[in-house]
């Protein structure tokens, strides 16, 4: 075995035998209860700030903020999201890239739909609201946004930085 590890006979004792599959039911039968528990109530103390996720923040040049995300009130293409993850999202967030480098704007998603190529999403959105902006700074713990990513829009209406969105 690796180094680290132990040998075979401690790795045994650790977890006993897997023939002796009655212990071995025994042993994971909490870990079961609390995975069902889990996906039951995903709110729970486990990792429900995970759960609050209800914003993307999609980063955007001038021209795809003014044309799209301004007046058009939508932006594609989305790249898949996971179908969790797009029963939760309410919000869209812009965060427009250098010189700007803040998230500026934010909007109610009304759908999120397939394009016709079926491979990426239209989102479609009420009319953006001004927020912030909640600056990048160079020196600080958050890098700036290049992709999608999520928030929770309580924290970016309290914020001042992406720092304290994110």
């Amino acid at each position: 075995m690796r180094s680290g590890v132990g040998s075979e006979a401690q790795f045994r004792k650790k977890l006993g035998s897997i023939e002796d599959q009655g212990s071995w039911d025994r042993r994971f039968a909490g870990l079961k209860k609390s995975t069902r528990a889990y996906m039951k109530y995903p709110e729970s103390e486990i990792d429900r700030d995970r759960f609050r996720l209800d914003t993307i923040v999609i980063p955007a040049h001038d021209e795809g903020f003014n044309d799209v995300f301004m007046e058009q009130h939508q932006w594609f293409p989305l790249l898949p999201v996971h179908a969790n993850m797009i029963q939760r999202l309410r919000y869209v967030a812009v965060y427009r890239v250098a010189p700007i480098s803040a998230i500026t704007h934010y909007a109610r998603i009304i759908s999120i739909e397939p394009l016709p190529t079926g491979k990426n999403l239209v989102v479609k959105f009420e009319k953006p609201r001004a927020i912030g902006p909640l600056k990048y700074h160079k020196h600080g713990g958050v890098k700036p946004i290049q992709g999608r990513k999520y928030a929770e829009m309580r924290k970016l209406k309290r914020a001042s930085s992406l720092e304290d969105a994110f």
